[in-house]
C-alpha cells in the first residue's frame, strides 16, 4: 500500500525532529561531563533530571517513528460530515429554513 502525502510529512519530520533531539542531548551530556569535572553538584542535578525527561521523549519519538513505519495508514483520517437527525428543521447547510425564534 502506497503512503499518502501526510504520512511521508509525518516520517520525516519525526526524523528530523529525533535527530535534532539526540543533539541536544548530546550538547547537555557535554555540559554534565564538564559539570562532573568543575564539582558543580546542582547543575549535575539539573542536567541529569533533563537528560532523564529528554531520554523518555526521544524513547517516545522512536516509538512514534516506529509506528508510522511499520503501520501504514496509521494516521487519524479527517472527521466526516455527519447528516444530524436531531428534530430539528433548518440549520446551516440550509435544508430548510430556520425554526421562528421562540418568545
Amino acid at each position: 500500500m502506497a503512503r499518502t502525502r501526510g504520512e511521508r510529512i509525518a516520517i520525516g519530520f519525526m526524523i528530523v525532529w529525533l535527530v535534532i533531539w539526540t543533539g541536544g542531548m548530546m550538547v547537555v551530556l557535554y555540559g554534565l561531563s564538564r559539570a562532573v569535572a568543575g564539582g558543580e553538584p546542582m547543575a549535575m542535578l539539573i542536567m541529569t533530571l533533563w537528560l532523564g525527561g529528554a531520554g523518555f521523549g526521544l524513547l517516545m519519538g522512536a516509538r512514534k517513528l516506529r509506528d508510522l513505519l511499520l503501520t501504514p495508514g496509521s494516521l487519524p483520517r479527517k472527521g466526516k460530515d455527519i447528516a444530524w437527525n436531531d428534530g430539528v428543521s433548518g440549520g446551516r447547510d440550509g435544508d430548510g429554513p430556520p425554526p421562528p425564534p421562540q418568545v
